[in-house]
């Protein structure tokens, strides 16, 4: 009689522990990246850097939706009432920045004032206060600095006083100086009279713009 072959069939459970990896680590790619963003916060030199947080997870709360110009600068006014704060404590330091981007991006707003990548960046910022999540911000974000910031509130507000405001010319001139002395390069804690004085300038400007 002739001799029947009988295969034996090959395991099949590699193949399962192996699809169990790939989806183990796609898992795990998918969670990391999600709970680990990378573009904001950075500190480079274990020093808090004068970066404003993309999450906001450092226990900023959001503000309110924009519900007018006088409450934007009566909100950007109490974010400073403490100025012993300013530039030592971070959220601080942040939510006071933001809620004045917010005051002059909607002052530009009141005015018409034409498109430019100064008030398109004040806007952004602005944004970003109201619940914005990581997926709905712009794939081109970057670490954003203070200076950064400052020196798009002085070019939109230097717009807006030379078009509506001529008689400010010497108070915006005033918050132009004080926003040209904040250093990237050192750490908000260091330059706290610095950046107190802009705050100081900036609220004297959207206050005279507000009356």
């Amino acid at each position: 009689m002739a001799e029947i072959k009988i295969e034996k069939k090959s395991p099949i459970w590699p193949w399962i522990l192996l699809a169990i990896a790939v989806i183990a680590i796609i898992v795990y790619f998918v969670y990391n990246n999600e709970d680990n963003p990378s573009i904001y916060d950075n500190d480079t030199n274990s020093e808090m850097r004068d970066t404003i947080s993309n999450t906001y997870d450092d226990g900023y709360q959001s503000t309110a939706p924009y519900v007018g110009s006088s409450n934007a600068v009566q909100e950007f006014e109490n974010s400073i009432i403490d100025s012993t704060r300013i530039g030592i404590d971070s959220t601080y330091t942040k939510t006071a920045i933001v809620n004045l981007a917010k005051v002059v991006s909607l002052k530009a707003d009141q005015l018409n004032l034409q498109p430019s990548i100064a008030l398109e960046n004040l806007k952004y910022y602005s944004d970003r206060s109201n619940g914005m999540t990581n997926s709905e911000l712009p794939e081109s974000s970057e670490i954003i600095n203070f200076k950064t910031v400052s020196k798009d509130i002085v070019t939109v507000l230097e717009t807006i006083q030379t078009k509506n405001y001529p008689s400010l010319q010497d108070e915006v001139s005033e918050l132009k100086e004080a926003s040209s002395k904040i250093d990237n390069n050192i750490a908000t804690k260091e330059q706290q009279s610095t950046i107190q004085t802009f705050f100081t300038k900036a609220k004297k400007v959207v206050n005279n713009m507000n009356t």
